[in-house]
């Protein structure tokens, strides 16, 4: 079972939830039966939320010990006889990698927002980008040194904001991005994010997915006001997990070197495909 059709049951389950709440409304009070089916009700939210946050199985290699018994086993044979220099080169060099693949992702999201935003909505997420930097900087948590990492991207992504080439957005940050530290990388995630996530989200047509945003109207009244609130996070949710999907697939693009197709569509026609 695939992950949507995990989401599209779970989904279902609440709607089959509120049609027995309707049949019962005729013969009782709406605010008992409210009070009555609300547990099962937070329940099914709770759950959908998590499929929206976690979609992806786990890669085998995470939980399979034969699997790791191989890879120490060819890390021994491969590594043993290696000398201190060799390995202090070769643990620089995977530091190295290691801090590519695990920021890269940011620069795909930067590239994405700024080819799909225009002037206005650029200059909005410039000014929230820019308090959310002082933010981080007035409650000192990050270095100096590593601030100064995060203004000069900042710069670079407002210098390049007009920049169509992947390349060139490639040239100017990745040098940069791929020095963050795993501490700085994750705030810096989080703050662009903040700055620019709900103007990608808006974008976004219902046709991308019609159970995203939000329950039917008529279900609402049969929802407490903590259902309600739950519900509009899961919406949230499961729109910013679009955005993640449709970046994936610009990454599949540019790969085939498809970035004309790719700059030519709206957010959330990709993942209509």
């Amino acid at each position: 079972m695939n992950f949507k059709h995990k989401s599209e049951v779970k989904y279902d389950g609440i709607l089959k939830i509120v049609q027995e709440m309707e049949s019962k409304e005729k013969s009782s009070n709406l605010e008992e039966i409210k009070e009555e089916y609300d547990q099962r009700i937070s329940n099914q939210l709770n759950e959908l939320q998590m499929f929206i946050l976690h979609p992806m199985e786990q890669l085998k290699l995470q939980n399979d010990k034969e699997i790791w018994d191989q890879v120490n086993l060819v890390t021994y044979q491969d590594f043993s006889s290696i000398s201190l220099s060799n390995a202090t080169l070769l643990v620089a060099f995977l530091e190295k990698a290691q801090g590519f693949y695990r920021n890269v992702p940011i620069l795909h999201y930067i590239y994405y927002c700024m080819t799909k935003t225009n002037r206005d909505e650029k200059e909005e997420i410039f000014k929230l980008l820019g308090e959310n930097l002082s933010l981080l900087k007035v409650q000192g948590l990050i270095s100096p040194k590593e601030m100064d990492t995060l203004i000069g991207i900042n710069a670079l992504i407002e210098e390049n904001s007009n920049q169509l080439s992947y390349p060139i957005w490639a040239k100017a940050l990745l040098p940069l991005i791929s020095d963050m530290s795993c501490h700085t990388s994750d705030s810096y995630r989080d703050i662009l994010y903040d700055s620019s996530s709900h103007l990608l989200v808006r974008k976004i047509p219902i046709a991308a997915d019609p159970q995203c945003f939000t329950l039917p109207r008529e279900a609402e009244k049969y929802l407490s006001e903590s259902a309600l609130k739950k519900s509009m996070v899961l919406s949230c949710s499961h729109a910013k997990g679009l955005i993640e999907a449709e970046i994936l697939i610009m990454v599949e693009m540019l790969n085939k070197g498809q970035i004309t197709a790719y700059l030519s569509a709206n957010v959330g026609k990709l993942i209509m495909k």
